[in-house]
């Protein structure tokens, strides 16, 4: 089984969620405490990003969403993990 430590991915911030790359894979919404407040997958990081339905309640003062961390794969690999 593939363990992945979502602390060691490449990030963006949270302000910058809209650079994500155009591809598919995992993402992480970490809080300021390194907390992990939300994991999904999507086929395209960057549109999905661009209107998150949790993206308002991610950078509200009870969950301080951070960085958005993310692991590039296949959708279809990341269904497996």
């Amino acid at each position: 089984m593939l363990k992945i430590n979502p602390l060691e991915l490449p990030f963006v911030s949270f302000q910058e969620r809209k650079i994500l790359p155009a591809s598919p894979g995992i993402y992480f919404a970490i809080s300021s405490n390194d907390e992990i407040l939300y994991i999904g997958r999507s086929n395209n990081l960057r549109n999905r990003w661009k209107s998150h339905h949790r993206a308002v309640q991610l950078k509200s003062r009870s969950f301080r969403c951070r960085r958005v961390r993310f692991y590039l794969r296949s959708i279809d690999e990341a269904i497996w993990l």
